[in-house]
């Protein structure tokens, strides 16, 4: 038929730069603004975290243009498929699917996943596929599997002002805490609000919020290893260049207290990592350099603002609510940490 739908598997990974411009204008058409789901964040994720894992990019394409990308890689654990990320580093993953071929690409997908891996038996793992996604309910249909909840997430609904939002979102005696606090800093301290956003800006200056990150917990320090420090200092510069990334930093007396690293799409600002030190902790100082970001967000005519992974209370207390990420299994996969492989197994 002329509309046929045809796939290709891409095993180089250079192919995720050479699709690049035509993935963008597909994030375009299937109305996904999300900076997690750019050629720029899976194919350096790829790069720096792909180890042993071989590159399954599967495109689709309908009488040559592109509608679908399953941006994938198999892990050699039981021969697993999984996205071509690190999944501790990316907050949401999921396909690529212009809205008008979604019925008919994923089932295409699940079946170049069948026919490449055979019948001697693989798994799949995808994960975190956000609880909004269109295509979650098409995975699982494509493949027989299921999914389950692996994680929370904290969404803010915008208001129109931002009187909205200190009189309607926030709950009276969180508004009143919040403002007497940044009364006091305002009142004993001077404060001021740092707003990087150049690609040298942040080459610059993201360390000292890298090294308040390591200092907060020995979790935390842990967590941010060799190969996920130099990738967040090489990705983030670039997001920047796309107008994709800003760092705030919230400097008391010429200090800087507390710092946020944030993505922006069309409609939503990511929260992306923040941190404190010792003085900043006293002052509360990261919930207020929030405030200022939402504030910010507000005038600039942003929808949401998505805090990331995890439910603290100070996220509620800013009137954000819980949603849900999903993880999608088929077969018996093993994950990267039940096989005691880590996520990142680039050599530097």
């Amino acid at each position: 038929m002329a509309d046929d739908i045809t796939a290709e598997i891409h095993p180089d990974p250079a192919d995720y730069w050479v699709l690049g411009p035509e993935w963008k204008g597909l994030l375009a058409e299937a109305r996904e603004t999300s900076p997690f789901l750019t050629p720029l964040w899976i194919g350096l994720s790829y790069e720096y975290f792909g180890g042993e894992r071989l590159s399954f990019l599967i495109s689709l394409r309908q009488n040559g243009r592109l509608v679908g990308i399953a941006p994938l890689a198999i892990r050699p654990e039981k021969d697993t498929v999984c996205f071509a990320v690190d999944t501790r580093l990316t907050d949401y993953a999921d396909l690529i699917v212009s809205p008008a071929y979604r019925a008919r690409c994923i089932p295409m997908i699940a079946e170049t996943i069948r026919d490449f891996m055979g019948d001697d038996g693989f798994s799949v793992l995808l994960e975190p596929i956000s609880g909004n996604s269109p295509n979650l309910k098409a995975l699982e249909q494509a493949f027989g599997g299921q999914s389950s909840v692996v994680a929370s997430q904290m969404l803010l609904k915008l208001s129109a002002t931002t009187d909205e939002f200190l009189y309607k979102t926030l709950r009276p005696e969180d508004r009143k805490s919040l403002l007497k606090r940044e009364d006091r800093l305002m009142r004993n301290h001077e404060a001021e609000v740092d707003c990087l956003r150049t690609p040298m800006e942040l080459s610059e200056n993201l360390d000292e919020l890298l090294w308040m990150f390591v200092a907060e917990s020995s979790e935390k320090k842990a967590f941010l290893t060799r190969e996920r420090e130099t990738f967040l200092k090489e990705v983030f510069p670039l997001a920047a260049k796309e107008g994709m990334a800003k760092l705030y930093y919230l400097r008391v007396n010429g200090a800087r207290v507390a710092g946020h690293l944030v993505l922006e799409s069309r409609d939503t600002v990511y929260i992306y990592l923040s941190a404190e030190g010792a003085k900043g902790a006293e002052l509360s100082a990261g919930t207020l350099l929030l405030k200022s970001i939402i504030e910010n967000a507000i005038e600039r005519g942003f929808s949401w603002v998505n805090f990331g992974r995890g439910t603290e209370e100070y996220k509620k207390r800013l009137g954000a609510k819980e949603t849900k990420l999903f993880r999608l299994t088929v077969g018996d996969p093993i994950s990267a940490e039940e096989s005691g492989r880590p996520e990142n197994l680039m050599r530097l």
